[in-house]
Parts: structure tokens; C-alpha cells; sequence
């Protein structure tokens, strides 16, 4: 995009000086509507006149945006509250984030539970093959 001076915009949108800038980006908003429709016309010279006008609703909008706001006030940072998440059980892997879980004495590693589970489905799947042999 080209750099234009305030001069050279407000000459060539025939903007409004003594407006104020919010009012001033309005009316080049409107323009720069009008000249995006012209840019879907047939004739080639509208066309291109329409592409230069839009350059400089661009370059308008640029100049006259307010600027950013900036903060007035300074971030502090307070410390982190330590959880008082206690976990039940083991985690199921290796890699926890929980580095506070201190296993219960009670627990053991292994349980008579896990291998009963084991033979009640062996003994579940034989029974459903002698059913449909028959």
C-alpha cells in the first residue's frame, strides 16, 4: 500500500476535517462500501478508479484509527495454592502430575480380586462353548 499524507486523503475522499475521528471513520466506511460495489462493474476504467479510491479508504482508515489503549495498572502475582486433592488409589500410570500420592499402608500391589476376575471369565467363556456345541 502507498503512503499518502492527510492532505492528499482528505482531498481525495473529500473528507470532513472538523469532524471527529470516530465520524471521520463512519464516512470513510461508507465510501469505501460504496467503492467495493464499483469494483464488480464491467467498464475497466471504474473499475480501477474504484481500486485507487479503495487504497485510499484504507490509508484514511489507518491514519485516523484511534490508537490502543494502554494498561494502567500493574499485574501482580500472586503465589499458588498448594491442592488438597488427596488421590484414593494409585494412579494407572507411570507419568502422574498427583506428586503428592502417598500410598495407604493397608493396600497391596496385588489383589486376590484381579485374579479371580481371570478365571470367573475363563470358566464363563467354556460354559458358552459347551452351550453352543450342542
Amino acid at each position: 500500500m502507498k503512503s499518502y499524507s492527510k492532505s492528499d486523503i482528505d482531498y481525495k475522499l473529500d473528507l470532513d476535517t472538523s469532524l471527529s475521528n470516530s465520524e471521520i471513520i463512519k464516512q470513510v466506511n461508507d465510501l469505501f462500501r460504496y467503492w467495493n460495489n464499483k469494483t464488480n462493474s464491467s467498464d475497466s476504467d471504474v473499475v480501477v478508479e474504484a481500486e485507487e479510491m479503495l487504497e485510499y479508504c484504507a490509508a484514511a482508515l489507518e491514519f485516523y484509527k484511534t490508537p490502543k489503549h494502554k494498561r494502567k495498572y500493574k499485574k501482580t502475582v500472586t503465589k499458588k495454592k498448594k491442592s488438597t486433592y488427596q488421590r484414593k488409589s494409585q494412579p494407572l500410570h507411570d507419568t502422574s502430575y498427583d506428586y503428592d500420592y502417598k500410598p495407604s499402608s493397608s493396600s497391596s500391589s496385588t489383589s486376590s480380586d484381579d485374579e479371580g476376575g481371570c478365571i470367573f471369565w475363563l470358566i464363563f467363556l467354556f460354559i458358552l462353548y459347551i452351550l453352543t456345541s450342542l
